[in-house]
C-alpha cells in the first residue's frame, strides 16, 4: 500500500469544558494534537473524513484504516483524512500536561470534534467515523450541530444509557496494574504483548508502540503518553452515555452502525438501542469480528468504510444536483415574475405619465384661452 503522507498540528479544545474539575483551574484551555492525512488523488470538492478512536488509544490506530481507503476508494472523491487525539491522549496528553483534572465527560469530545471543525474552518461534505468512545462522541456531535455532518459511521459506538453498563468495575480494577514507568522500550512492549494488544493486526501495533510512548526522563525509560490514573478517568468518564444517548432521535444524519459479531464489550442489547433510538440508521455486523476490529482487522473494517462512502457519495451528489436544480428552477421563476412585475410596473409608470402630460396639455390650453380673452 501507499504510505500516508501527513502534516501535524494543534487546534484548540472547546472551552469552557462542562464541568468544572474537567481541568485543573477553570480557566485552563486545553489543546488537541491531529494529523492531516493526504489522499493520493486529492479532490477539493471530495469528502473529509474525520477519524476518532476509542478510549486509551491515539490517533495513529487508524492509519491501516485510511491506507486502506485511500488505496481502494477510486470512486469516491477524498479530500482529506483528519485524526486527532483526544484530550488526555497521545500528543494531546502531552500538550495538556498538569491541566487534566479528574471528571472528564465524553460529549466534551463531540464539542471538541465540533470546535476544530469550525477552526480549520473544514468545508463540507464532511463524514465523522468513530471507534468505541470515538463513535458516541461522532453520534453526539450530529445532535449538536446539525446538518454539520453529511453522515456519520460509529463502529462499535459506546452510546447506551449509563444503566446498560456493567463493566465498569472490572475496567476501573484493571488500571491498578498498568505502569507508569517502563525500564526501556523492550519491556513495554513485552507487557504490552501480554495483553489484549497481542491480537493486533502487526502494522497497527507497530504504529501503536512507535506513537504510543514518550521519555520523560534523559534515559532508556519510557511511559505512556497517557497516564494510568488518566485512563482510567477516560474510561470511567461515562456520565455522559444518557446525554449522549437521549440526543439519538434527534439526529437527522444517515448513520451506519458497525457491530462486531462477537464484540462482548458492548451489552447484547446495546445494538438494537442504537438501531431503535435513530430515526436513519443501516447496521451491518462484521461476522467473527471482536470489538477491536480497528486494531484486529483494519482492511476488514476499511472494506466496510468505503462500501457505505461509495453509497453516500452517490446520494449527496445526486442530492446536490437536486438542490441545484431546484434552485435554478426557483431564481428562474423569481426572475420571470420579477420581469412581470417590473414590465406593469413600466406600464402603470407610462399610463400614468400619460394621464399627467394630457392633464398638462388641457392646463396649458386653458391658461392660453384665458390670455387670448384678455
Amino acid at each position: 500500500m501507499t504510505e500516508l503522507k501527513y502534516t501535524s498540528t494543534t487546534v484548540k479544545a472547546a472551552f469552557p469544558r462542562a464541568k468544572r474539575y474537567s481541568t485543573v483551574r477553570s480557566n485552563d484551555r486545553l489543546q488537541l494534537a491531529l494529523n492531516r492525512y493526504q489522499p493520493p488523488s486529492r479532490s477539493a470538492s471530495g469528502f473529509t473524513l474525520i477519524f476518532l478512536h476509542c478510549t486509551g488509544f491515539q490517533k495513529e490506530t487508524w492509519e491501516e484504516v485510511i491506507k486502506y481507503i485511500f488505496n481502494q476508494s477510486d470512486d469516491v472523491p477524498i479530500r482529506e483524512a483528519i485524526a486527532f487525539d483526544w484530550v488526555g491522549h497521545g500528543d494531546s496528553a502531552l500538550l495538556n500536561k498538569g491541566k487534566l483534572g479528574y471528571d472528564l465527560l465524553w460529549s466534551d469530545g463531540s464539542r471538541d470534534l465540533v470546535a476544530m471543525i469550525d477552526e480549520l474552518q473544514i468545508p463540507q461534505p464532511i463524514i465523522s467515523i468513530g471507534h468505541s468512545m470515538g463513535g458516541g462522541q461522532a453520534l453526539a456531535a450530529c445532535h449538536l450541530r446539525p446538518r454539520l455532518f453529511t453522515a456519520c459511521i460509529a463502529i462499535e459506538p459506546v452510546a447506551y444509557p449509563f444503566a446498560l453498563y456493567s463493566r465498569l468495575s472490572s475496567i476501573t480494577a484493571s488500571f491498578t496494574y498498568l505502569p507508569d514507568i517502563f525500564r526501556n522500550r523492550e519491556s513495554a512492549v513485552k507487557f504490552l504483548m501480554s495483553s489484549t494488544w497481542k491480537s493486533f493486526d502487526t502494522a497497527v501495533m507497530d504504529r501503536l508502540i512507535e506513537t504510543g510512548f514518550y521519555h520523560p526522563y534523559a534515559d532508556e525509560r519510557v511511559a505512556f503518553k497517557s497516564s494510568s490514573s488518566q485512563q482510567t478517568a477516560l474510561y470511567t468518564a461515562r456520565s455522559s452515555l444518557d446525554e449522549i444517548f437521549a440526543g439519538l432521535p434527534y439526529v437527522d444524519e444517515p448513520v451506519l452502525l458497525v457491530i462486531a459479531e462477537n464484540g462482548r464489550w458492548n451489552p447484547d442489547e446495546a445494538p438494537q438501542a442504537l438501531s431503535r433510538a435513530l430515526r436513519n440508521s443501516e447496521t451491518v455486523v462484521i461476522p467473527g469480528a471482536r470489538h477491536m476490529l480497528v486494531q484486529e482487522i483494519p482492511r476488514t473494517a476499511g472494506s466496510v468504510i468505503v462500501s457505505y462512502l461509495s453509497k453516500t457519495w452517490t446520494a449527496w451528489a445526486e442530492e446536490q444536483q437536486h438542490e441545484k436544480a431546484q434552485l435554478q428552477e426557483e431564481l428562474q421563476r423569481k426572475v420571470e415574475a420579477g420581469l412581470i412585475r417590473n414590465v406593469n410596473m413600466l406600464r402603470a409608470y407610462g399610463d400614468e405619465s400619460r394621464k399627467r402630460m394630457q392633464a398638462h396639455k388641457v392646463n396649458a390650453v386653458g391658461k392660453n384661452e384665458s390670455k387670448t380673452k384678455l
